[in-house]
């Protein structure tokens, strides 16, 4: 199995931080068997934590992510919260460029029209509506609700019914916390396959079920993960 681009902490720097040798797993090509294996178990340690940071149908990677469209309800606020970070620094000669485009869909079943990056605004966390982006008569008109408040501030929610960005996001280096915490659930893997396994007599399904049972992230983990991202609870599309 090949170790993945992807991958948060480098082959390297894993094996010096586990706490297992390949002859603790294999007495046949043991540096093979468990380069596999640490490919392996890599990819669902950071699935694990993929997957924690996402939902159901789309997990949140901490690597870059380039063009990524999401898709929500207008809220009835001046901001949207998007997947931290969004960035819109440079790394290895490639600039990232943040919120790239903004659409808005007035309407059930009106076709999605641009809006204009003067409307808007970006942090690391979110999506900013301005307080003038549209004309004051064409406020008024278009939603009453704005007499109630101040004029000069309109949420999403009075200009559209549906908000879809694009945009640059993810971390240029992967944090030390969230490749410690990848380690140590690899570790916790390796040590439940060492209890008396002989891994290489292991079917596919056996080995997946012993995986599967150890790749939990703890209450620390998930607390330090929630830390890193200024949000207590998991970064989900709405």
């Amino acid at each position: 199995m090949t170790y993945s681009s992807d991958a948060f902490v480098s082959k390297s720097t894993l094996k010096n931080r586990i706490e297992y040798e390949g002859e603790d797993f294999y007495d046949i090509n043991p540096e093979s068997g468990f380069d596999d294996l640490l490919a392996q178990l890599e990819k669902e340690s950071r699935d694990a934590m993929n997957n924690y940071k996402g939902s159901a149908s789309r997990s949140v990677t901490f690597n870059i992510e380039t063009d990524r469209v999401d898709e929500y309800r207008a809220p009835g606020s001046r901001t949207i919260p998007l997947v931290y970070p969004i960035q819109d620094g440079s790394s290895d000669g490639t600039t990232y460029e943040g919120v790239k485009e903004v659409e808005i869909k007035r309407r059930p079943g009106q076709e999605w029209s641009t809006l204009g990056s003067d409307a808007w605004d970006y942090t690391k966390h979110h999506l900013i509506l301005e307080r003038y982006a549209f004309p004051l008569v064409e406020r008024l008109r278009r939603n009453v609700r704005l007499l109630n408040r101040r004029i000069d501030q309109p949420n999403w929610s009075d200009l559209s019914t549906k908000v879809r960005v694009t945009y640059d996001r993810g971390y240029l280096s992967i944090p030390d916390l969230v490749k410690s915490i990848q380690i140590n659930i690899i570790n916790r893997m390796l040590g439940e396959l060492r209890q008396g396994q002989n891994i290489e007599a292991l079917k596919p399904e056996e080995m997946g079920e012993i995986i599967e049972g150890q790749k939990a992230l703890v209450d620390k983990e998930k607390d330090d993960l929630d830390n890193i991202t200024s949000a207590k609870a998991p970064i989900v599309s709405v």
